[in-house]
């Protein structure tokens, strides 16, 4: 049998199925969007707010430069270091030495460059040429252990450990911080400990011969360097992924409201077209056997099945048009809700149970139709273009007409527009259809949007206009 719960076929026609990007969670719009917008994108069938994509990709731009100043500046301090050794070591007459530090300092230049290009790769989600990760992997010891050679003995006398930080330490540190980013958290802190012994025996038995205290204090610089920086590019990381599965899972959503919506669909289809086909065939059997026999009924059951085949048309075009009956009071309470939802500041006037109630006695069912769609229509449109600072909507009840204006506020100047979305006429159509008109379009200071609808009374007896408190005058119309 049919389904005529809240959930059957005339409670599941013509949705529109959008997301909401705060929670992911997918909700009904109003029928007439073609799926395409200035603030969407579409997704798997599913529509996606661009605004929210904008967002992510400038989140990930963000921890992705805050990385690359790290390393950048990195390479600043360790190249110009090693390049003030090699000066240090020419002017000392010792041209070999000079030369090899000015090749350290090139190759550690080069080994930073090829960390910036993993980060740019590992956080765009690319794949990491295995040469790449390879010649990194290989040039880390090897530079660690070589800016760690040129340590200036008489400046860290002088100076203390703190001067040597921008040669072995921070190649170490750095190193360490990529490879949270290249592998996983314990392989990068097995690798610092690792270098932590490795900096002390090259700090006490290699070139810089410095004291046992001073290579201790290093290496606990060098740790405490390492506590910071390191776990802060596992947090960058961690944060890209994050906002990436969020963006996944909305997308997911989008795809599974569009199936599910789809599904329903076709459950309509079979729900108002199922039985219609299964009467027409047997009719047109009997009709086919009457007229065998040379029966007059025959004419008379070819005629219902011509009477059922209209009918079904137009029930079918109801389901593809998306009419069904939907309740006001629910819209505009539902409107309510979603707006403050999504933290827009909403004053709704005139609506409360005695006011709805004497509208739908005026207007009838199908102008209280007319007016839910506007309200569903208008608000979808409000978080549609996120634009909006304040939305008022008021209801009017007077002798005549019920009017109903929804207008929202918005933050920048709008132009006024040049024609009706698809959304837009199709509301008009169904208020022409009660003999209502709408009028829409950019506020007189061009500071927001306005949405004014008006449907005229059918029934004798009206209520007065409502002050926004409630009252309602009765009166003869």
């Amino acid at each position: 049998m049919p389904d005529h719960g809240p959930d059957g076929p005339d409670a599941r026609r013509g949705r529109h199925i959008t997301v909401d990007h705060g929670t992911g969670v997918p909700h009904d719009a109003a029928e007439g969007h073609d799926g395409r917008g200035a603030e969407g994108v579409d997704v798997g069938g599913g529509r996606i707010d661009a605004r929210h994509d904008r967002e992510r990709r400038r989140l990930e731009a963000y921890c992705r430069w805050s990385l690359h100043i790290v390393l950048l500046f990195a390479a600043l301090l360790e190249v110009s270091g090693c390049l003030a050794v090699s000066v240090e070591l020419r002017a000392a007459g010792r041209a070999a030495a000079a030369v090899l530090a000015g090749v350290v300092a090139a190759v550690s230049g080069m080994w930073i460059v090829a960390g910036v290009v993993l980060v740019e790769l590992v956080t765009r989600e690319r794949r990491s040429p295995r040469w790449l990760v390879g010649a990194f992997t290989v040039l880390w010891p090897v530079v660690t252990v070589a800016t760690t050679c040129l340590l200036p003995s008489d400046t860290v006398t002088r100076a203390g450990a703190a001067s040597a930080l921008a040669y072995g330490p921070l190649t170490l540190v750095l190193g360490a911080s990529l490879a949270v980013l290249l592998w996983r958290v314990r392989v990068a802190v097995v690798c610092v400990v690792v270098g932590l012994v490795a900096l002390f025996t090259l700090a006490v038995l290699g070139p810089a011969h410095v004291s046992t205290t001073t290579a201790a204090t290093l290496v606990v610089f060098t740790a405490a360097f390492s506590v910071f920086v390191v776990p802060s590019a596992a947090l960058t990381r961690w944060m890209i992924d994050v906002v990436r599965r969020l963006w996944r899972a909305q997308q997911v959503a989008a795809d599974l409201a569009v199936a599910e919506e789809r599904l329903r669909f076709s459950r309509d289809l079979h729900d108002v077209f199922g039985r219609t086909l299964s009467t027409v065939a047997i009719k047109s059997e009997l009709a086919a056997e009457l007229a065998r026999r040379g029966d007059e009924r025959a004419v008379a059951q070819m005629a219902a099945v011509r009477d059922l085949a209209h009918d079904a048309l137009a029930e079918v075009r109801g389901v593809v048009r998306g009419y069904r009956r939907i309740d006001l009071a629910e819209e505009i309470a539902g409107a309510r809700s979603l707006l403050r939802a999504a933290g827009i500041p909403t004053t709704v006037r005139g609506v409360d149970d005695p006011l709805l109630a004497c509208a739908r006695t005026a207007i009838g069912e199908e102008g209280a139709d007319a007016l839910a769609w506007v309200v569903r229509e208008g608000v979808t449109n409000v978080l549609r273009h996120g634009q909006a600072s304040s939305v008022a909507l008021d209801l009017v009840v007077d002798g005549t007409a019920v009017v109903l204006t929804l207008e929202n506020a918005s933050t920048r100047h709008l132009a006024p527009a040049d024609g009706l979305g698809s959304g837009l006429l199709g509301l008009r159509e169904r208020l022409e259809a009660v003999g209502g008109t709408l009028r829409a379009g950019p506020s007189d200071d061009g500071r927001g949007y306005l949405v004014h609808t008006r449907v005229p009374a059918t029934e004798v007896e009206s209520v007065g206009h409502v002050d926004g408190l409630g009252g309602v005058r009765r009166h003869r119309g």
